[in-house]
């Protein structure tokens, strides 16, 4: 037990962070994480002043976020020098990780929508490694059109894709731009889900199904 002595001196240390300070604090946060775009046209703005590094990108829902979607995300900034050199790419990435917009993930849920695309875009921003978040509002369940701006040297998807899963339109999308994808990047989906909410099990809620 404290005496009361001590137990000033402890409660005296007890400081609320207000006032000027708050407002400092919202701009140290804005400068440490990484900034949203929402628009192609502000997207190619930011990344076409990118220099001497491979532009990468991922995407996801995010709805909710879990340590696969980590993972991917991490993964997909820290690629292996070697095997960027090997394909002609600068051993640095700049890492853009898209966050599909409201409509798709509805449309992938049915109808639930566990958070907003703007929500989601500020937890993803805040992820170490992550450069620049793009919010694609596009009413499309597939990525060719932001493929077809050839803003990217590489993108990736996560454990459990490759190629031959992608819709026809990607697939065609990152043949004609010349489009590296690597598939299997992070954790295999299998990981960390089982026991954890992810769009699958929300899906299933959804439904009635569990």
């Amino acid at each position: 037990m404290f005496e009361d002595k001590e137990r000033n001196e402890v409660v005296g240390k007890i400081i609320d962070y207000s006032g000027s300070r708050k407002e400092n604090e919202k701009v140290v946060i804005e400068q440490k994480i990484a900034p949203v775009v929402r628009s192609y046209e502000d997207l190619r703005a930011v990344l076409e002043n990118i220099q001497n590094k491979t532009r990468v990108a991922t995407s996801g829902y995010f709805n909710p976020i879990h340590k696969n979607h980590i993972s991917n995300i991490v993964s997909s900034k820290y690629l292996e020098c070697d095997f960027l050199k090997e394909h002609g790419l600068y051993p640095d990435v700049h890492l853009t990780v898209v966050v599909n917009g409201d409509w798709s993930t509805r449309n992938k849920l049915g109808g639930e929508l566990f958070m907003s695309a703007e929500h989601r875009a500020d937890i993803v921003r805040a992820i170490h490694g992550v450069d620049l978040v793009f919010i694609h509002e596009v009413e499309k369940a597939h990525q060719a059109s932001l493929i077809e701006l050839g803003l990217f040297e590489v993108f990736t998807k996560g454990g459990d894709r490759d190629f031959a899963s992608l819709p026809q339109e990607e697939q065609d999308a990152l043949i004609v731009t010349g489009t590296l994808m690597l598939g299997n990047v992070g954790y295999e989906k299998f990981e960390g889900t089982s026991d954890e909410i992810s769009s699958s099990k929300l899906r299933l809620i959804a439904k009635g199904l569990i």
